[in-house]
C-alpha cells in the first residue's frame, strides 16, 4: 500500500507502551539496562508518524524477553487512535487479530494493534471502566485500578476514574404531582455489582434490563 495514503486506526493502549518504553532508547548497539543485555532487533517506519521497534533482553541467567513497541505521533494529521470490541458488542471473546481485520473490512487502515484492558479469559468480561465516544459501555469490575485514555482533545491521560450514577424509570402521574422522580423508581449506581442486578443496555449490549421490580424491555442510558 502506498505510503502517501493515510494511515489510521490505532487501539488506545499502545500509546501507553509507549509512554512504558520510550526510555529505552533506539541504538541498534547492544547495551546492558538494569542487568539485562538490550538488543535492537527492528527499527522501522510503519506509517506516517507511526514508528516500529522489536527488542528483546536478555537477563544474567540467559532468559530473554521480547518488547515490541509502537510509537505513534499524535500531532500527525494521518495518526487516528481507535478502539474496538470483540466481535462489536459489550462481552465476547475474540483474537486481536480478527478485531484489527474487522476494522480494515469497514475501512480504517489500521497498522497496529494491542489489548486495551485487562479483562475475564474465559467470559470477555472487562475488569476497567470503558468509555467510548463520550458513552459509558461498562462500569469496571474493580474499582481500583487506574484507566488508560484519551481525553475529549486527544491528550493521552492514565487516572483512577470512578462511576456514579442512578437509574429512573419514568412515572409521569408521580411527577406530575410532586414535580420529581419517584423514589421508588430510582435505583443508584456505583460501578459495583449490587445484590439487586441491573443491566443498562447501550448499542454493545442488547439486553432486558431486570430489576426487583421485574424484567423490562431493553432500555437506553444515557451517558
Amino acid at each position: 500500500m502506498s505510503r502517501k495514503k493515510k494511515r489510521r486506526g490505532i487501539p488506545t493502549i499502545l500509546l501507553a507502551m509507549v509512554l512504558l518504553w520510550t526510555s529505552l532508547g533506539s541504538s541498534y548497539a547492544a547495551t546492558v539496562l538494569n542487568g539485562y543485555e538490550e538488543k535492537v532487533l527492528v527499527d522501522e517506519s510503519i506509517g506516517s508518524g507511526i514508528q516500529y521497534v522489536e527488542k528483546s533482553l536478555q537477563s544474567q541467567d540467559g532468559s530473554v524477553q521480547r518488547l515490541n513497541i509502537v510509537t505513534a505521533d499524535l500531532s500527525n494529521e494521518n495518526v487516528e487512535i481507535i478502539t474496538s470490541k470483540p466481535k462489536d458488542v459489550g462481552v465476547k471473546l475474540e483474537p486481536l487479530s480478527m478485531q484489527i481485520a474487522r476494522e480494515r473490512f469497514k475501512g480504517k487502515n489500521v497498522v497496529a494493534g494491542i489489548n486495551a484492558d485487562m479483562f475475564d479469559m474465559s467470559l470477555g468480561d472487562s475488569i476497567g471502566m470503558q468509555v467510548k465516544d463520550g458513552k459509558v459501555i461498562s462500569a469496571p469490575l474493580n474499582t481500583s485500578y487506574h484507566m488508560f485514555g484519551i481525553d475529549g482533545t486527544g491528550a493521552p491521560f492514565i487516572q483512577h476514574v470512578a462511576t456514579s450514577a442512578s437509574f429512573t424509570v419514568i412515572d409521569s402521574v408521580y411527577e406530575s404531582v410532586y414535580g420529581a422522580s419517584n423514589p421508588e423508581l430510582t435505583i443508584n449506581l456505583d460501578g459495583v455489582n449490587e445484590p439487586l442486578m441491573l443491566i443498562i443496555t447501550v448499542s454493545f449490549f442488547l439486553l432486558p434490563t431486570t430489576t426487583n421490580l421485574g424484567s423490562r424491555l431493553p432500555q437506553k442510558a444515557a451517558p
